[in-house]
């Protein structure tokens, strides 16, 4: 039987995290290995099929056809305007619930059971937390409502799935004062320091820090344009802390490429969100902070600190691109002695 690139992707990639393995640049390096020219890792380019004499038993990792349907959801979202970044994390899913379900089992005979012990087995197995977890059973649904509605199957396995209850603000806490100045000092690199300051100052996402430009900084005014979620562009602000530390940065930075954050290795190409990951990280754990470090903690100690400096809690969603203010709320932690500060502030 003839089997297509992704397809052939896809079942390596699914026999991986079968055996603990979850890199995504390792799927990247076989992608390119399997197939030379691919035009986009979302599309599904029928021009592009290729015979080979492997048969479907050498690869017995996923259901029969739930990769063919996942692929037509992918490009009908990708359609529908998510960006690549949203269809990736899609697409991640998707293939860790083919790589759990029994080959046997179509697409269209998927219980609700089935999600319920692929969801269960992530915490259990694989310590997912519950935001995680949440996540994986978000694009679940989306996927079966699509299929349900497009009528390829009959019924909706996720109709009685029940979402996650995660009580948001007690499950995100910004960092204190002492333990960012504990970060700042722990970070050892001229890059180091204008990462850290640059994510805490303005909010941005990670997405949007690695993808920044220098073409839209602005050192005078210190802000810079950035693209966040569906592609909207807004303009955030950075501290002088953080202009002079990405100034001392760009005077050592090699290459001449036009982002602003760069790899520090040749051909010194645009940094990638992962590297960022695992140096945040290592600098949390060098200067001893107790909880784990990730950069959209940074993002959320910004919004918590505003809003206790007094800034509008509108301007917050303003700047870190929400667009619905109960997002903003979530990130944004009021503690006791803020609600008693403000209402001392009433005249009765």
């Amino acid at each position: 039987m003839p089997i297509d690139h992704e397809t052939t992707i896809a079942r390596i990639a699914a026999a991986l995290i079968r055996r603990g393995v979850d890199d995504p640049q390792l799927v990247s390096e076989i992608r390119d290995i399997v197939r030379d020219g691919f035009r986009s890792e979302f599309a599904f380019p029928s021009d592009q099929i290729f015979s080979t004499e492997a048969s479907e038993t050498a690869f017995p990792f996923i259901s029969s056809d739930i990769w063919q349907k996942s692929e037509m959801f992918l490009m009908a979202k990708r359609i529908d305007g998510l960006s690549a970044l949203t269809l990736k994390n899609y697409r991640r899913t998707l293939l860790a619930f083919s790589a759990d379900l029994n080959r046997s089992v179509s697409v269209a005979d998927v219980t609700a059971n089935d999600i319920r012990f692929f969801v269960a087995r992530l915490g259990e197995t694989r310590r997912v937390m519950d935001s995680t977890q949440q996540s994986y059973t978000y694009v679940l649904k989306s996927f079966f409502k699509w299929m349900h509605v497009e009528e390829i199957i009959p019924k909706n396995p996720c109709s009685k799935i029940k979402s996650l209850k995660i009580d948001w603000r007690r499950r995100k806490k910004a960092l204190g004062a002492e333990d960012l100045e504990r970060l700042r000092g722990a970070c050892d690199t001229p890059r180091n320091k204008a990462i850290v300051e640059f994510l805490y100052s303005t909010g941005c996402r990670l997405s949007e820090a690695v993808n920044a430009d220098v073409d839209t900084l602005d050192l005078h005014s210190r802000s810079l344009r950035v693209v966040g979620k569906g592609d909207k562009e807004r303009t955030v602000y950075f501290s002088a802390r953080a202009k002079v530390c990405i100034e001392n940065y760009l005077r050592v930075r090699k290459g001449e490429g036009g982002h602003l954050f760069a790899s520090s290795r040749a051909p010194f190409g645009r940094l990638c969100a992962r590297t960022v990951q695992t140096e945040i990280k290592t600098v949390g754990e060098a200067a001893g902070i107790k909880q784990a470090m990730h950069p959209h903690l940074l993002r959320h100690t910004f919004a918590t600190h505003a809003l206790k400096a007094g800034m509008d809690i509108t301007v917050i969603q303003k700047l870190l691109g929400h667009a619905r203010i109960g997002t903003t709320q979530i990130y944004a932690d009021v503690d006791q002695s803020m609600v008693a500060r403000e209402y001392a502030k009433l005249n009765f």
